[in-house]
């Protein structure tokens, strides 16, 4: 009979700490919930009012900063934010534009939503990531998946690579870490999908001065293509010699990203700070 009740006893720990060790993985899931809120849809109007355009999105640092697709309001007369829970909040101005990323931080209304968080903690390579959408204008889908890798564009800029679908969907969403935090924002790009660093949303939502009108989100006619050819350094570092055929945009950021293993070493390049 003791022994019996011994292996009960012993059969409901090893059941206890089976439960304990489930409830502490984090919960793909439960991670978006918490920030979908922030996650919204941007449409973007001709001068009369037509609807041009329109993409996800996601309010960050506060509620009336909303980051999305430069491309997506570009020629816009005028654009709207519709939030998680369905309502529209109308574009007020510019924060600020990156070009080399394809992506504008818009003024809006108070949009009374939780706006999302940036990372402060450094994103690695191999590290999962959970990805936020907008099918139909509400935060209603997300997919997982890992950073593979660091690439660099012709001007120096850095950029996640992703092994996570990135589509029409997700592609202004953010990308989040398993903290729920937020390490860029999804993009599809010629090379494959990436994420904008946290690094270059905090340099993007920085309000150093007046808005820009929205007339003035506009990309250049030759950077219509704005992320061009990404440079791998773990693949392209060595093919820095003419007869590969590189353009000189392509040789400064592989010099750029050798610059970087030699100043800080394989942790500069493919563990980047947000």
């Amino acid at each position: 009979m003791r022994s019996r009740i011994a292996w009960v006893c012993v059969a409901c720990l090893a059941l206890t700490v089976c439960r304990t060790g489930t409830a502490g993985e984090a919960d793909p899931i439960v991670i978006y919930d918490a920030v979908s809120p922030s996650v919204g849809m941007v449409v973007a109007f001709d001068d009369a009012r037509y609807p041009l355009a329109s993409g996800a999105g996601f309010f960050v640092g506060s509620s009336d900063v909303f980051v999305t697709q430069l491309a997506l309001v570009q020629h816009a007369g005028s654009a709207s934010v519709k939030t998680a829970d369905g309502t529209f909040v109308d574009v007020l101005g510019v924060v600020g534009v990156d070009e080399d990323a394809g992506l504008v931080a818009l003024r809006t209304e108070d949009s009374g939503v939780t706006a999302a968080t940036l990372s402060n903690v450094r994103a690695r390579v191999g590290a999962t990531v959970i990805l936020g959408g907008s099918v139909d204008g509400l935060a209603t889908a997300f997919a997982t998946g890992s950073i593979t890798g660091t690439l660099f564009s012709s001007a120096g800029s850095r950029f996640y690579a992703l092994d996570a679908p990135v589509g029409a969907w997700n592609a202004g969403a953010p990308v989040l870490d398993v903290d729920g935090g937020v390490v860029g924002v999804a993009a599809d790009t010629p090379d494959g999908p990436v994420a904008v660093t946290a690094q270059s949303i905090a340099a993007l939502i920085e309000d150093d001065g007046e808005d820009m009108s929205l007339a003035a989100a506009t990309l250049d006619e030759d950077a219509s293509a704005p992320f061009g050819a990404l440079i791998d350094p773990t693949r392209d570092l060595p093919s820095l010699d003419e007869g590969r055929g590189r353009s000189a945009g392509e040789k400064a950021a592989l010099l750029v990203a050798l610059a970087l293993f030699v100043a800080g070493g394989c942790e500069v390049a493919f563990s980047i700070a947000p």
